[in-house]
């Protein structure tokens, strides 16, 4: 009797517990509606830009027009470039100075260089700078005296060679002996007299070397004479001293200077 009442009670306690979680019937206000989209609201949306196939085309032709304006250019230019190089640069119809004082000096001093270029006479450096020199004095320098200056340099060095024992058909000994010429205190004893010569180096004078004041700053015969020169007078003088001795050498040319 205890047993049945027991699963009777059980029964029904599990009906109600069933009874309290089962869900509730859905009601209609607890839906929520969508509203739809409408053709108005379509209607009203920002349109949308669909892709021109006429753009690509447009580009593409500004291309070509910008492409041949650069090409129309160009070949202007180059139409300048070949006129400008077709004109003398130089012009060479210069006014005659014939009458003023000192100019049948120059044209002179010119004849005689002009004799050596074309082979009429031998070349020689050292007559070539005395003739522009000459001609600067109006042809009142004596070539005897300025030939004799320099064969006293060259005695000098050919005396010193001899010293040294430098084979005079040595190029790089002999301009190396040049340079110390130029750059250094050399002493010879003179054989017939027994007397020392020194030569003292060459200075390089910083007052108006480039002759805008005084024009003989620029002078070879100014160098010999006072010992003073510059990026003119020096190489010219070194190579006059190495054409009188038989040595090869060059003069290398660069603005606004002489090596």
């Amino acid at each position: 009797m205890r047993k049945f009442l027991l699963v009777i009670f059980c029964l029904s306690t599990t009906q109600n517990i069933n009874a309290q979680i089962m869900p509730s019937a859905p009601q209609p206000a607890t839906f929520t509606p969508v509203q739809g989209i409408g053709v108005n609201d379509i209607n009203q949306r920002s349109p949308i830009n669909l892709p021109n196939a006429n753009n690509g085309t447009s580009v593409y032709d500004a291309d070509l027009r910008r492409q041949a304006q650069y090409q129309r250019e160009y070949e202007n230019a180059l139409v300048d470039v070949r006129e400008a190089f077709s004109k003398p640069v130089i012009h060479y119809s210069l006014p005659s100075h014939l009458s003023d004082t000192g100019a049948g000096c120059y044209q002179q001093a010119y004849d005689e260089l002009n004799a050596m270029l074309t082979g009429q006479s031998p070349l020689s450096l050292k007559k070539a700078v005395f003739l522009v020199e000459n001609a600067y004095f109006q042809n009142k320098m004596n070539y005897k005296i300025y030939d004799r200056s320099v064969q006293n340099l060259v005695t000098f060095c050919r005396l010193k060679m001899k010293e040294e024992n430098i084979d005079p058909k040595d190029d790089v000994e002999v301009n190396n002996l040049l340079f110390r010429f130029m750059s250094d205190t050399l002493s010879v004893t003179e054989p017939a007299t027994k007397r020392k010569a020194t030569h003292y180096p060459v200075h390089y004078d910083f007052e108006d070397f480039y002759g805008k004041e005084d024009w003989t700053k620029m002078f070879v015969t100014k160098l010999m004479n006072t010992n003073f020169g510059q990026c003119h007078s020096m190489p010219l003088l070194y190579a006059i001293l190495a054409e009188e001795l038989g040595t090869e050498t060059y003069l290398s040319a660069s603005p606004s200077h002489l090596l």
